[in-house]
């Protein structure tokens, strides 16, 4: 919807979004809007190649009004798509002060090529979308740990109650999402459960650190309260 959006505001032939695959150092369609979408939702793009991939690496935004005969292009990615935009405009996508991905217009619509404006709405699209996306990804990620604990209770993976549980958990892991509070403890425990797997030396140090900041706040007055209505 996001990228539809973008598309209509900033009137372009076609868009795409795409997202870093870490492990392979591409990126990888996520959506594609426009005549070649189908040809292209399965490609991917190394990090630093064409217009996406430089863009991916540099975290800076990239408006190309003559793209046929710009280097930069990825003329081997509109070769085998069979399309050659003539106009560009490429913005990351940041989250967290990390590019997790980029968001691409082609073919501007109704002027000569994308101009300073469209890169600064664009931006603004670009910081929904990942979002949005940080978002969905954390919600399948609750669910998905709490379902597969839910499925080692159950061998046979086929009660009524446990399916019933299930549906309940995509119902938590949407109440979750709606909650900024939930969201940060979820990501405090991320980070204790990242240092307690270091070994049994750091767990103990991340225990004391937080006991000894937990004692100083609940020996404040004004933070007690709150406090105890945390974790109490």
């Amino acid at each position: 919807m996001i990228v539809e959006t973008a598309s209509g505001v900033i009137p372009s032939r076609s868009a795409a979004l795409f997202l870093i695959d870490e492990v392979t150092e591409e990126l990888v369609f996520q959506v594609a809007l426009g005549p070649e979408a189908e040809q292209v939702k399965d490609l991917r793009v190394p990090l630093g190649h064409g217009i996406a991939g430089l863009v991916a690496v540099s975290g800076q935004p990239m408006a190309v009004s003559d793209a046929a005969e710009d280097p930069r292009q990825a003329a081997d990615i509109a070769q085998s798509v069979g399309y050659a935009p003539g106009t560009v405009l490429c913005v990351p996508l940041f989250y967290d002060e990390e590019v997790m991905g980029v968001l691409e217009l082609l073919d501007r619509e109704g002027a000569a090529s994308y101009g300073t404006q469209d890169i600064a709405t664009l931006g603004l699209f670009a910081n929904q979308a990942a979002v949005a996306i940080e978002q969905s990804m954390a919600q399948g990620s609750i669910a998905a740990l709490l379902k597969e604990a839910l499925r080692s209770s159950d061998e046979t993976g086929q009660d009524l109650r446990t399916h019933a549980l299930e549906e309940r958990v995509e119902e938590f892991a949407a109440g979750v999402q709606r909650n900024p509070s939930h969201l940060r403890a979820l990501e405090l425990a991320r980070l204790v459960g990242e240092i307690s797997r270091r070994g049994e030396r750091e767990a103990e140090a991340c225990r004391i650190i937080l006991e000894g900041f937990a004692d100083y706040l609940r020996s404040r007055p004004e933070d007690a309260g709150n406090l105890a209505e945390d974790f109490g």
